[in-house]
């Protein structure tokens, strides 16, 4: 066992971290294993894992700004990489990930690690911050003609608006999200040779919470984006998808890199969702890159840089949200 660690961390570049795990490394023969690269032809145990990514805390770079990222692995480059390439090379670089239960706790791990003070934010914040995004668009689906078109396009009507369950609500909020803020525009204007894109109202929420009236359909429809996206140069990137309906969602699950991570509900996966752009240092979905700059900054409470594509607009929203007041939430 120990011949194959070390030829694990001599394989990912980093040999001298051995020595930190000598002492230890056999208390770990009883904890859960993960598999390593078919060349091993062997196992590493899930406690030298979790130590072999604590011992790299200190390590990394912060290419984004307020990202930290697990690079330092292989290089210590400061640049920002490849987003069409990154997530799919972590994922063959560390293989481990590909298990759903240890992919999981490693990168709820590595976030805890990056930022332990937003660690559990999401579940403090969102269900006021929830409340303020329904009051605000249901004004604006009774206000305007568009809205109400893109809700409807977005699987969302009326009746949805006014669902009284809180976790329906939550989930509600996030789909509605991103009707919030404009599309984004051609997201190809500046790159010579490949297909423009001008994503849709609808390309944005589908981005952001990928919704599915049934297990039978998600996965064709999302290697049929998959596909789309690769046609422009764009990286499919972690994705939170939730068959059923707002009423019964029957599975909920996060896809990074064709890997499916069950969870027992929409929120949950949409949280590990959330933290594993971190924990992969992945751009954010160019549809949906101001819906996941708003959670970040108003609800994980990580700040954003100021020159973000997204930061006027975030900011625009979270005034408009902190004009409501706390009765208004209330009597929703």
């Amino acid at each position: 066992m120990y011949t194959r660690v070390e030829r694990l961390l001599q394989q990912v570049g980093l040999p001298g971290l051995l020595d930190k795990f000598k002492e230890s490394f056999f208390d770990d023969e009883a904890l859960p294993c993960v598999t390593c690269k078919e060349d091993l032809s062997g196992i590493v145990p899930m406690g030298l894992a979790l130590r072999f990514f604590d011992a790299l805390k200190k390590d990394r770079d912060d290419p984004q700004g307020s990202r930290s990222t697990l690079d330092s692995l292989n290089s210590s480059s400061s640049e920002a990489h490849d987003s069409n390439t990154l997530v799919h090379d972590y994922y063959e670089q560390y293989p481990f990930l590909r298990v759903p239960e240890n992919g999981i706790r490693l990168i709820e791990r590595d976030f805890k690690l990056l930022y332990p003070q937003a660690e559990n934010n999401f579940i403090d914040f969102w269900g006021e911050v929830a409340e303020k995004i329904l009051i605000l668009a249901k004004a604006k689906y009774e206000k305007e003609e568009k809205f109400r078109t893109h809700s409807s396009q977005a699987l969302i009507s009326e009746t949805d608006l006014h669902v009284k369950e809180a976790e329906k609500r939550k989930v509600l909020a996030l789909v509605l999200l991103p009707l919030l803020f404009s599309a984004p525009g051609n997201v190809n204007r500046n790159k010579r040779g490949i297909v423009p894109w001008k994503p849709s109202k609808q390309d944005c929420v589908n981005g952001f919470i990928f919704r599915s009236p049934d297990s039978c359909s998600y996965e064709d429809r999302l290697l049929e984006k998959k596909n789309f996206l690769a046609t422009r140069k764009i990286a499919f990137q972690p994705i939170t998808v939730a068959v059923g309906t707002l009423d019964n969602f029957s599975q909920s699950l996060v896809v990074i890199d064709d890997i499916k991570y069950s969870f027992k509900s929409v929120l949950e996966a949409f949280v590990f969702c959330f933290k594993s752009y971190f924990a992969l240092n992945a751009q954010y979905p160019v549809e949906c890159g101001s819906s996941y700059s708003f959670i970040q900054q108003h609800v994980f409470k990580i700040d954003i840089k100021s020159n973000s594509k997204s930061y006027r607009a975030v900011n625009d929203l979270i005034n408009s949200l902190n004009c409501i007041s706390a009765s208004d939430s209330s009597s929703s």
